[in-house]
């Protein structure tokens, strides 16, 4: 299972993708145009951890204040 996490093109609101099937979060215009449509994804790791990674060079993903590319 892979989640991606981004920002709907259209409304600006936060879109995240599992399963093939796509939510809408939050008001419309709510996420900054400096989150990408594809942003990030999570993946599910052993013993209840998530990898994080970036999906694009110039993404920027915190972890804990910490600007991250990938993290488990």
């Amino acid at each position: 299972m892979e989640i991606i996490i981004g920002r709907d093109q259209q409304t600006r609101q936060l879109s995240i993708v599992k399963d093939g099937a796509t939510k809408h979060y939050g008001q419309p215009g709510s996420v900054p145009m400096d989150v990408s449509r594809h942003h990030l994804s999570l993946q599910p790791m052993d013993e209840g951890k998530w990898k994080i990674k970036n999906l694009n060079e110039q993404n920027v993903t915190f972890v804990n204040g910490i600007a991250i590319e990938s993290k488990n």
